[in-house]
């Protein structure tokens, strides 16, 4: 009988908080510390970032210590403790010691190839250094996913982590790691891989792809994300190879941690509320218009937006639904983000022409993305696709209730309400299927309905606050995976 599964570690080029862009951080700071509740011996790696605070680590002598690749960079290495995990830091001041983690001002390293296969080979190093010998290896995203290869292709000398089963989750597939196919020698891999059925991707190398033909195990962050990268309109040209391994592709969704986001105890709200006691969240409420600069509501709704301005946010069918909802009713808007200049601009074009109704905060906060969630009586979220979503998770708790189109974790954690069906029993927001600017807008337009009649909303406030979506489920989740490995 196989022994269940007790040392697992993770790698990573994000962990929050000590380095991070995005969801694929807040992922790697609460995952791996969940598991390690559930008992797990849980070990994780990131590179050794400039922007990391080193002073809760202890810098460790390992004598020499080499990543073997096409040029052989001396490795540093840090350790400490992380929500019950040991973390190890990697690093090389040549490739990590600059600000930001895989781009600045100009755009992405050009280097960023040779820094991540040293990262990867770096792991290897560290394994053999300290006879680090996990049963799961698991890897996330491109950054990491060429360590499978290399491990499965015997393109390095035999280390501890030769036994370990390997999963990869993917985060986005839209983001491959993709490199000019004259680089190959970077990634140390054998000749023999660098071909159709290997690295090769159009014409240039992807070290996601690399990952998904190695792994023993593929994750994405939600079931129906799973489903929908096996298509075509999702599958950014890997849906072939993913289709092939459904067998090994799971679906397992994020997770919240509940201990950041909860209005019961929010450090950033003027006043703590709760399922039983929803009346202070209306002091949110005036906090984050005082804020916006907008004009008090009576007895209207204020709708809220975090997250990247970009094409798969939506904005192409948020911009021509709210102009119209604007003109017709005076709501109130506070949309939080920055991202692609192109949207940027478009988005504060539709605030000049919806003065004291509608405000774009060109930035990220903190303070105001937590004030959104819980000052915000609707969370607008028309994905064009959405691998699992946090904000609709968050605002669920805050019984802030999600607006959404019916894709990816939104389609899992959004249960539409409609008042004809037993939906209306069960809703805790609203959702369309077509991704198209009408539809958007009778969704919008149903929920704004729905909120006139107080006591219904009230009763699908209280039903959002009340899922769980906690990373405790995700974790258990995680280890019946492993365990099946």
């Amino acid at each position: 009988m196989a022994r269940a599964i007790s040392k697992v570690m993770f790698v990573a080029s994000e962990v929050s908080p000590l380095a991070k862009t995005g969801g694929l951080g807040d992922v790697l700071g609460s995952l791996p510390p969940a598991l390690a509740r559930l008992g797990l011996n849980v070990t994780l790696v990131l590179p050794a970032y400039q922007q990391i605070n080193k002073q809760n680590f202890t810098r460790l002598d390992l004598g020499p210590l080499y990543a073997w690749s096409a040029l052989d960079w001396e490795i540093e290495v840090w350790q400490g403790i992380l929500g019950g995990c040991t973390v190890y830091l990697l690093g090389n001041p040549i490739l990590f010691d600059r600000p930001g983690l895989y781009s600045d001002h100009n755009g992405d390293f050009g280097d960023n190839l040779a820094r991540f296969s040293f990262f990867c080979r770096a792991v290897i190093a560290l394994s053999k250094a300290l006879e680090l010998n996990p049963q799961i290896l698991h890897v996330h995203d491109w950054q990491t996913a060429l360590l499978p290869a290399i491990l499965s292709t015997g393109a390095t000398a035999p280390s501890p982590l030769d036994n370990a089963a390997t999963v990869l989750t993917i985060h986005n597939l839209a983001y491959q790691g993709i490199f000019p196919y004259k680089d190959f020698f970077l990634t140390g891999l054998h000749q023999e891989f660098n071909n159709i059925n290997g690295i090769e991707y159009w014409g240039n190398i992807s070290l996601l792809k690399a990952g998904l033909l190695t792994s023993h195990a593929i994750t994405t962050v939600s079931p129906s994300y799973a489903q929908e990268i096996k298509t075509s309109q999702f599958g950014y040209g890997m849906e072939g190879i993913l289709a092939d391994r459904q067998d090994d592709l799971y679906g397992i969704l994020n997770g919240v941690d509940y201990a950041v986001w909860s209005p019961e105890h929010d450090p950033w709200l003027p006043a703590a509320f709760s399922a039983d006691n929803l009346q202070p969240k209306k002091t949110s409420s005036q906090r984050l218009l005082k804020i916006a600069g907008l004009p008090p509501v009576d007895k209207q709704p204020i709708l809220g937006m975090v997250g990247r301005l970009t094409y798969q946010k939506g904005l192409d069918i948020l911009v021509p639904a709210l102009d119209t909802v604007l003109s017709e009713q005076d709501i109130r808007v506070i949309i939080l983000g920055t991202g692609e200049p192109h949207y940027e601009h478009m988005m504060q074009a539709m605030t000049g022409r919806h003065p004291n109704k509608i405000c774009l905060l060109n930035e990220f906060s903190e303070e105001v993305a937590h004030l959104i969630q819980a000052g915000s009586d609707m969370l607008l979220m028309p994905s064009i696709y959405e691998p699992c979503g946090l904000s609709q998770l968050y605002a669920l708790r805050y019984g802030t209730i999600p607006i959404v189109r019916n894709t990816g974790g939104l389609h899992d954690t959004v249960h539409n309400y409609s008042p004809d069906t037993r939906s209306s029993r069960q809703g805790t927001g609203f959702a369309f299927d077509d991704y198209s600017p009408e539809n958007f807008l009778n969704a919008l337009r149903q929920a704004l309905k729905v909120y006139k009649n107080g006591k219904i909303w009230q009763a699908m406030m209280r039903r959002a606050m009340k899922q769980d979506f906690s990373w405790q489920k995700s974790a258990y989740g995680y280890l019946a995976l492993y365990n099946s490995l």
